[in-house]
């Protein structure tokens, strides 16, 4: 099981140029390397049943992700090399040499078990050893909190990163461009249109309205808690069984997301363009996960949420739904644990409710 997760959607991105001021703002500000690449092939079936020329209502999603999966299963750290001087620790000054590098010192830069001291961010310069040299810059003064600790955890072992069109992937630091997660989720349509519209912070707002129109939404939920809906994890070749039972199921529509895996500490960022029937441009998924295991969603929602408004860029169109906003009941998972089955589920709804499936 991974880590926690959240997404989000920047509506209004344009395409490889966002994912390219993505990249440079993970890499300038956090020192993130990017470690693969991520795609994700969506298809959906109607079903086909003869109780209405429509079918019964029935849909469903096979989902294949490939290279969105690390190799290693703990948190990450870049591996050492002969590289310079880490960023200085608490209260502006510090000291921590690479492998077979120098010592380096930086005023203002944080410790990476702490937040960032006083001043501008902290620089590193590697002093004495072999290939010693410049060091990364810590993220900027003033971040506190769980974030600010796994950032500052990056920032003293990473020593840069590659560029978004050299993607490098190193001893343990890297995704298995092999391996293939693949889900499958059977909606009766209790999943609905979602819970209330976005609200002007890009969250989910809540319900309002006159008293009639409280009294449509709850009937609404109602009939929606007698559907059914139901997500697995099932084999690669699903999708060839799938094809050969044209009697039962007819593919329906189809999205991809084609994007990078970026490494930030104790976080893995995953972003790609949304292209849906391979012509229709969708903006950027943005999926972000936690990776030291929580007792629960509540234990990392405050870590990730920081993260995610540290990271955005400012002034773009964003679609930033809660953790806990997301019905997992209606597909039989617990609501307060978590599962990479909770991760999946989480694609399902957003999808859903932005309309792109």
């Amino acid at each position: 099981m991974g880590g926690a997760t959240c997404l989000l959607h920047w509506r209004d991105a344009s395409g490889q140029q966002s994912l390219t001021l993505l990249a440079d703002r993970l890499s300038k500000h956090f020192n993130a390397t990017p470690i693969g690449r991520w795609s994700i092939h969506w298809k959906v079936y109607r079903d086909t049943s003869p109780v209405s020329k429509s079918g019964t209502g029935k849909m469903m999603h096979l989902v294949n992700v490939q290279g969105g999966t690390t190799i290693r299963g703990s948190s990450p750290t870049m591996p050492s090399g002969p590289g310079g001087g880490a960023s200085g620790g608490g209260g502006g000054h510090g000291h921590g040499g690479g492998h077979g590098g120098g010592s380096g010192s930086g005023a203002g830069g944080p410790t990476p078990t702490g937040a960032g001291g006083p001043g501008g961010p902290g620089s590193a310069h590697g002093a004495t050893g072999p290939g010693s040299g410049m060091g990364p810059i810590g993220p900027p003064s003033g971040v506190a909190g769980g974030a600010a600790a796994a950032i500052a955890a990056a920032a003293a072992t990473a020593a840069g990163g590659a560029a978004l069109g050299g993607l490098s992937t190193s001893g343990n630091n890297s995704v298995d461009p092999t391996q293939i997660a693949t889900w499958c989720m059977i909606d009766e349509g209790a999943l609905g249109g979602g819970s209330g519209a976005p609200s002007a912070n890009g969250g989910v707002g809540g319900g309002g309205g006159t008293d009639q129109q409280q009294q449509q939404q709850q009937q609404q939920q109602q009939q929606q808690q007698q559907r059914k809906a139901v997500i697995v994890e099932v084999e690669k070749d699903m999708e060839n069984l799938v094809t050969k039972l044209k009697s039962l199921w007819v593919l329906r529509q189809h999205a991809q997301v084609e994007g990078y895996v970026f490494d930030v500490g104790d976080f893995i960022v995953r972003a790609g363009n949304i292209m849906v029937a391979s012509t229709s441009y969708k903006g950027l998924l943005i999926e972000f996960e936690y990776l030291p295991q929580m007792s629960s969603i509540n234990a990392c929602k405050p870590i990730l949420e920081e993260f995610v408004q540290l990271l955005l860029p400012p002034g773009v169109n964003l679609y930033t739904p809660h953790m806990l906003d997301y019905p997992y009941e209606q597909v039989g998972l617990d609501p307060n644990g978590w599962s990479s089955l909770h991760s999946r589920f989480q694609y399902s709804v957003l999808f859903r409710r932005q309309h792109i499936l």
